[in-house]
């Protein structure tokens, strides 16, 4: 009889590592903490949300237990490049390819269906901006994936076997997180907080896999900073005013479901279990 396997794996051990209310009641708790009084000295929303991005590495080092280490928390974290550096490497360069390139879809597609109007030459203008962006945005990407993925991920991993649930949870966490920019939105926010959650659930489903695959949180920084860098290379590449929205009628919509397709590939190519490499 085939022996079936489970959907994913966690690293061993995350839970005496790391305790996981402290984590969430720190990385929520401090976004609000951080955000409420910028939008009350009505600081511009993005410097709130670049500020922001740095709470989940902070809720990593005060979820730490008591005598865990250096060292240890470096392996727990997934601060280490995991057993398999080729791996690791492999996937990360995967992300810096396939995230540009869906990037590129994404705008063709808009183009193709009038959304928007291009000029020649824009896509390779847009898409040659998106390295620089990248790597001004390493550091929060840093600071937020130490967190969702370093800890959050592993530590859910042990419940949710199964990888659309890790998606779905994860991603409605990451996405509930981002609940005080609202401020800056009004009455508006809720329904913005809606599919808001679910861009981060299809977003989760992608870093989670490259986390859980690897071992290392290296490739989901740089895919959270190619996610970050992605929508302003859209932006530019428009010549003419159109949606952003996140509803699927926008060019930030078709990189949505552009994203699902590519998730949902990938994940059917690499079958039902995603092995560990710690």
């Amino acid at each position: 009889m085939r022996q079936v396997r489970p959907a994913v794996s966690a690293p061993p051990a995350i839970r005496p590592t790391f305790s996981l209310p402290v984590f969430l009641a720190v990385a929520l708790g401090g976004a609000w903490l951080v955000a409420t009084p910028m939008w009350l000295a009505g600081i511009d929303v993005a410097a709130a949300g670049m500020a922001m991005m740095f709470t989940p590495a902070i809720a990593v080092l005060l979820a730490r237990k008591r005598g865990v280490g250096v060292v240890e928390l470096v392996r727990r974290s997934g601060l280490a490049l995991g057993q398999s550096r080729g791996r690791t490497l492999g996937v990360a360069v995967a992300i810096l390819a396939g995230i540009p390139a869906l990037t590129a879809l994404a705008i063709a597609l808009a183009a193709v269906f009038g959304l928007v109007r291009l000029g020649p030459g824009d896509v390779i203008t847009a898409l040659a901006t998106i390295p620089v962006g990248m790597l001004v945005l390493l550091p929060t990407a840093f600071g937020e994936e130490w967190g969702w993925r370093g800890v959050l991920v592993p530590r859910l991993a042990e419940r949710y076997a199964n990888r659309v649930s890790l998606a779905v949870v994860s991603g409605g966490i990451w996405g509930l997180w981002h609940a005080p920019l609202g401020l800056y939105f009004g009455a508006k926010a809720p329904l913005l907080l809606i599919p808001l959650c679910a861009f981060f659930m299809v977003c989760a489903a992608l870093l989670n896999w490259t986390r859980l695959a690897t071992g290392s949180v290296w490739p989901a920084v740089v895919g959270h900073a190619l996610l970050n860098a992605s929508p302003a290379a859209m932006l530019a590449a428009v010549t003419s005013t159109a949606t952003t929205s996140l509803d699927g009628n926008g060019i930030a919509g078709m990189a949505i479901w552009m994203a699902v397709l590519a998730i949902a590939v990938l994940l059917r190519r690499t079958g039902r279990d995603v092995r560990r490499v710690s």
